[in-house]
């Protein structure tokens, strides 16, 4: 009679193999983080940049404060 199932040595491999891809998609994920806040940080300065020059061609003089 032949038995069905998976061995060992199969079960090992299986989850090797997952294993491996889920640091694979969360190296990914972090990567992906990182360069969302970096875009976000990006368009923060540029806006403050136009709100800083703006007021100088309004004023002929920068800012005293920043908000």
């Amino acid at each position: 009679m032949k038995q069905k199932g998976f061995t060992l040595v199969e079960l090992i491999i299986v989850v090797s193999i997952i294993s491996i891809l889920s640091t694979l998609a969360y190296i990914s994920y972090s990567q992906y983080s990182k360069d969302a806040e970096n875009a976000a940080q990006n368009a923060k300065m540029q806006q403050t940049e136009a709100e800083i020059e703006f007021n100088f061609l309004k004023d002929e003089s920068f800012p005293s404060k920043l908000k």
